[in-house]
């Protein structure tokens, strides 16, 4: 129950919720301690989200470089999820503390996630969040994908039409309502590549406006695609593999997620 944790801190305040660190009172354990309030969660039509991040995580649990749900309850004003504690913050605040990763590191990263995205796949699931934000770091350094609110499984042949995520992040299938399925997750891939090896974004800034991110997406073409003069050969081989406009000739299409390790850049 709450009263078996002493919260140290805020961590991180979010529409839905806060996440405080909090300490295990019989153990000392760290932990990441999350309070969704059900007013505030009704008020903002999330409560299927939250609901959700915890049948998620019910399923994808013991995945390789997933971030860990270790207990959930609620009582009549709140719903609380008990995470692992990652002490080293997440990608997108390393990123502006230490600067951009070396291109080792990058890959290091990439490589997690998309293990993680493979596991999440082959659970059924599209994760649709994929963010510097959501991708934790453990005290070694390596990933912890977190925050599954929306994530959504898919039958066979089924698609998710609702349009969420983060804006620089979203493949054009989900902007058009024509749905998404597992690759919506492998361009995004593409985009953190891109943002690792960059520092910005392949179509835009938090600055720009959301109707001029859309314009540049919806008129983004795949052969035309330029890149800083520093990527080197392979570098722009991946993130055109994965940031085609036709989800069908994006590498790792239909269900060969793991074909994507066959690249060079890996």
């Amino acid at each position: 129950t709450f009263r078996d944790f002493i919260i140290l801190r805020e961590l991180g305040r979010g529409l839905c919720g806060t996440v405080y660190l909090a300490k295990y009172r019989f153990t000392d354990q760290l932990v990441a301690f999350k309070v969704m309030r059900k007013q505030k969660l009704i008020d903002v039509g999330e409560i299927r989200h939250a609901v959700r991040e915890r049948e998620v995580h019910a399923t994808i649990n013991q995945g390789p470089f997933i971030d860990k749900l270790l207990h959930a309850y609620q009582d009549k004003w709140a719903l609380y999820l008990v995470l692992e504690y990652a002490p080293c913050g997440d990608l997108f605040q390393a990123m502006n503390y230490h600067g951009l990763p070396t291109l080792q590191d990058a890959k290091m990263y990439t490589t997690q996630c998309a293990l993680a995205l493979d596991y999440i796949h082959r659970c059924g699931y599209v994760y649709r969040d994929l963010k510097p934000e959501n991708i934790l770091l453990d005290v070694n350094g390596s990933v912890r994908l977190a925050d599954f609110g929306m994530a959504k499984k898919l039958d066979d042949g089924e698609r998710a039409f609702t349009i969420c995520g983060t804006a620089q992040y979203m493949s054009p299938e989900v902007l058009t309502h024509r749905g998404c399925r597992f690759e919506a997750d492998i361009w995004a891939l593409g985009v953190l590549i891109y943002e690792l090896c960059s520092g910005g974004t392949p179509f835009g800034a938090d600055k720009d406006s959301r109707q001029e991110l859309y314009r540049r997406l919806m008129h983004h073409r795949n052969e035309s695609m330029t890149f800083p003069p520093w990527f080197d050969a392979d570098t722009c081989s991946i993130v055109k593999s994965f940031l085609h406009e036709d989800e069908t000739q994006r590498l790792g299409y239909g269900g060969a997620f793991s074909l994507i390790f066959d690249h060079p850049w890996f």
